[in-house]
């Protein structure tokens, strides 16, 4: 057997940077994290390489790190904290409480090590989560089912990055099939005109703005003067994150703004010289301030929906007037087209006026 080439690399971590010892034995990858200190990292080096050239293939490598669940979470939402989005991280909170009730109940060598997690322990969680086998909470649907296993794997990712384990203890975690054959949910013109007769008449304003761009409930929040342009001709908006906020997708876009949108932005000016629209004590608002504003005036009119809604709005008026999918999918921000595909069924008597056209 060809004794195996040593590549020493140097990785940058979240903590400063470490060596690490990448080579392949037996037909398996391996990478070694050895620390920060150059020194040792090329004396490990020779050392295993020097038992290569005498034919030892069978080496033990660096034992796994044991942690258990509970500590690794702990420094994941230490690191993770002010970094990304509040939203986010109560989200991974409230995977992490579930993961964590499952496993000390039903695997509890694994909540006190997790190098000893099996794919077949997390296809158990799946199964009572989905199933609703668990009687203090209701039946999991699979999108969140995927979005929690995703957390679980960006867990382990987080662990290797920082050295608190040596390698992800599991490779592959299952993921459900989930169906994107939904059709958006929005209001009609009518029901429009009611809620903004309805609703308190000072989110009239934000509430009208995200109708005309689609923004989201966080990007019309975190919209500040500097990322406005007004000029007589093709005045935009910029969606870009800040030091305290960060979009979604983690990229930036602008949008073109049509006539009512400018108006509302004429009209805001002066109220705050850094947010365009801040709550009543004229300070940045509180993302449950415009959720139970809207709330309140669907109660009243006894209509379901929420904020999100008027997003689904705003793209499904611009489909029905013939606008394109690839053109509502960059207002909108999607990562992807199969995201606005949801708004597809609306195009079809667009689709049939234009082949009406050829008769």
């Amino acid at each position: 057997m060809t004794s195996p080439k040593i590549n020493l690399k140097k990785i940058k971590r979240q903590k400063g940077y470490v060596y690490q010892l990448d080579y392949r034995l037996n037909g398996k990858r391996i990478r070694q994290s050895i620390g920060p200190d150059k020194k040792e990292a090329e004396l490990i080096k020779t050392q295993l390489q020097k038992e290569f050239l005498l034919g030892n293939f069978n080496l033990s490598t660096t034992k796994q790190k044991s942690i258990s669940l509970n500590e690794l979470s702990e420094e994941f939402f230490k690191a993770k904290k002010n970094i990304i989005r509040d939203s986010s991280l109560n989200r991974y909170r409230s995977y992490f409480e579930k993961l964590s009730s499952f496993f000390s109940a039903y695997f509890p060598s694994v909540y006190a090590d997790v190098t000893k997690i099996e794919s077949k322990y997390v296809k158990e969680f799946i199964d009572i989560v989905l199933e609703g086998r668990d009687k203090d909470q209701k039946k999991w649907e699979k999108k969140t089912i995927n979005e929690c296993t995703k957390f679980l794997k960006s867990l382990f990712k987080f662990g290797v990055e920082n050295d608190l384990l040596n390698e992800i203890p599991l490779k592959k975690i299952p993921i459900l099939k989930v169906s994107k054959n939904g059709k958006a949910d929005y209001f009609s013109d009518d029901e429009i005109e009611n809620i903004f007769n309805k609703i308190d008449p000072y989110w009239l304003a934000p509430m009208r703005f995200m109708l005309n761009t689609g923004l989201r409930k966080g990007e019309m929040i975190n919209l500040k003067w500097d990322n406005v342009l007004l000029q007589k001709e093709n005045s935009t908006i910029t969606i870009s994150s800040t030091d305290d906020w960060e979009t979604k997708t983690e990229t930036s876009r602008n949008i073109p703004l049509n006539k009512i949108a400018i108006e509302i932005l004429e009209q805001q000016k002066g109220k705050h010289k850094e947010y365009v629209f801040t709550n009543k004590s004229n300070k940045k608002m509180h993302p449950d301030e415009p959720y139970h504003a809207l709330k309140k005036a669907l109660h009243a009119l006894g209509l379901k929906g929420d904020v999100h809604k008027l997003r689904h709005t705003f793209a499904s008026r611009l489909v029905m007037k013939g606008v394109d999918l690839y053109t509502v999918k960059e207002l909108l921000g999607h990562s992807d087209i199969e995201t606005t595909q949801i708004y597809a069924h609306l195009s079809q008597q667009h689709l049939q006026t234009a082949v009406a056209k050829l008769e």
